[in-house]
């Protein structure tokens, strides 16, 4: 009885080696770079897969934000196929023999739906106090660095100290002139998270405290 046990352990632990081994060593899915826009110290990087689209896959577009560093822009070529990595909090991206490892995540309904629906009696939409201040202008989007209690719930875990991207439009014109809003999450619909003014304010993004920002 004791060789039998020994056998099938024998068993479990090289089927776990092999599975391991494949999994390192298995093809990674690329993607192609469909655009890359500098936002002053970050790049809005967006990544789609053909074959992860045909395959049904929820991960077949990636949205994320980089670091804004010669690095970066030169991986992300415009048409360039990198690979991703997924990984603790944002992953990375490959190219050759350049890495650069993502910061952020924009486009936050395609993270709010990649989590699934919540259960019948957590749907709705969720409210709670966000603090911020403008760190960084840009012509379409204003950075913000502050506290976002709900980021949470599209799977963003930063949200204590984070970046958040806010456009520059009507909606959002008097939310960046004060500096605590309402952040609304809503489970369905275009827009995942949002501080409440009288025309709506979507939140396009967040991202980690980036060292040009650390001090503001």
């Amino acid at each position: 009885m004791d060789r039998l046990k020994r056998a099938r352990w024998r068993s479990a632990v090289l089927a776990i080696g092999l599975f391991g081994c494949s999994a390192v060593l298995g093809p990674r899915p690329t993607y192609r770079v469909v655009s890359a826009a500098p936002i002053g110290p970050l790049l809005d990087v967006r990544l789609e897969s053909a074959a992860r689209a045909a395959a049904g896959a929820s991960d077949a577009k990636q949205s994320l934000l980089f670091p804004n560093t010669d690095e970066c822009r030169g991986l992300f070529e415009a048409e360039a196929e990198v690979e991703y990595l997924p990984g603790a909090p944002t992953g990375s991206a490959r190219r050759n023999e350049r890495t650069c490892g993502a910061v952020g995540i924009v486009s936050l309904r395609e993270w709010r739906d990649r989590r699934g629906r919540p259960s019948r009696r957590k749907m709705g939409a969720d409210r709670a106090q966000a603090v911020y201040r403008i760190v960084f202008e840009h012509e379409d989007v204003a950075i913000v660095r502050g506290r976002f209690p709900l980021a949470g719930r599209i799977g963003w875990s930063g949200g204590e100290d984070a970046l958040a991207l806010i456009p520059r439009t009507d909606g959002c014109s008097e939310v960046l002139q004060r500096q605590i809003s309402s952040m609304e999450y809503r489970d369905a619909g275009p827009i995942a998270l949002l501080l409440v003014s009288a025309k709506g304010c979507p939140l396009e993004g967040f991202a980690r405290v980036v060292p040009e920002l650390r001090d503001r």
